[in-house]
């Protein structure tokens, strides 16, 4: 486990026994004003809460598996953010206390491959559970309790047997001040006659659907391997991260981090880059971004 600060430069790190397709996040779980470090192992289900210097503060199963989600905010606004767990066997979201104890769970459909996220988009001073259907294309947000207070069409999903596709989710603000969900993908694309490309790029939508500018590249396997890498594009391996008006997107290609502002556009109509660090990490290592200490703003 290795620790960063925004130019890049490791400042601290710790043993936590991370591996491929465990969970990974920071937030401040037990108020105290700093960021802790949470692992989910899919090995034995346990989730561990780690302080920045590898202290573990606490253990317990939250039957995590490979292929759940796994999202850090304050859902009920007692200062403290909660653990949420989404399960893809059963499609339960989950909400735990950073001791273990359960808060909240309720049905969401949630499957292997949909996208997760909790963050306020509704500006109610608490964050709400957001999920992305792969299968369907639709964004549903959740209360902490589970009400379905939003429901949409993102036009985003699989339309071919062949097909995959690979999404993530942000909650930040754009260039017009107003608070949107961000969803980025790369999709896979198949046609009867064999065809393939990899459609990626970044949709942007507010809490009632509606979409606002957004950003798409096609990407043929013909191309070189650095065409994919477009101005804050996401492609199969990437990690990807919203927070506040900045867009993390960490790639598995070239060991590096684009850093973009989405309050700002460039002549091109691509989302202003403002930081490109490079990282040493490679797909299925763990990323995640601190809301408290956010670089370049």
């Amino acid at each position: 486990m290795d620790i960063y600060d925004e130019n890049a430069k490791r400042i601290h790190s710790f043993d936590g026994n991370f591996t491929r397709g465990d969970g990974f996040a920071v937030g401040d779980v037990n108020g105290d004003g700093l960021e802790e470090i949470v692992i989910a192992h899919d090995g034995n289900h346990m989730v561990k809460v780690f302080t920045q210097q590898g202290t573990v503060i606490s253990s317990f199963n939250g039957n995590y598996t490979s292929g759940d989600g796994l999202a850090i905010n304050d859902v009920d606004g007692d200062g403290k953010d909660e653990i949420i767990i989404a399960g893809d066997k059963n499609g339960v979201v989950d909400i735990f206390s950073h001791a273990g104890s359960k808060k909240g769970s309720f049905q969401a459909g949630f499957s292997s491959n949909d996208a997760l996220t909790a963050d306020d988009i509704v500006g109610d001073s608490r964050a709400e559970v957001i999920i992305h259907g792969d299968k369907h294309g639709v964004i549903d947000i959740f209360s902490s309790t589970g009400e379905k207070i939003g429901s949409f069409k993102s036009g985003i999903h699989t339309q071919h047997r062949r097909d995959r596709m690979k999404t993530a989710l942000g909650v930040g603000w754009n260039w017009d001040g107003i608070k949107v969900i961000a969803l980025a993908r790369a999709h896979e694309k198949f046609d009867d006659l064999g065809s393939e490309g990899i459609e990626v790029g970044l949709s942007l939508f507010d809490s009632s659907g509606k979409d606002h500018y957004g950003l798409r590249y096609e990407i043929f396997k013909t191309l070189d391997p650095i065409m994919a890498r477009c101005n804050c594009c996401f492609t199969f391996g990437d990690r990807f991260k919203v927070r506040g008006t900045l867009l993390f997107c960490l790639g598995d290609r070239f060991d590096y981090l684009e850093i973009c502002d989405m309050r700002f556009l460039e002549r091109d109509y691509k989302i202003k880059r403002i930081g490109n660090p490079t990282l040493p990490l490679t797909e299925g290592d763990g990323f995640d971004v601190s809301r408290k200490h956010l670089p370049y703003q």
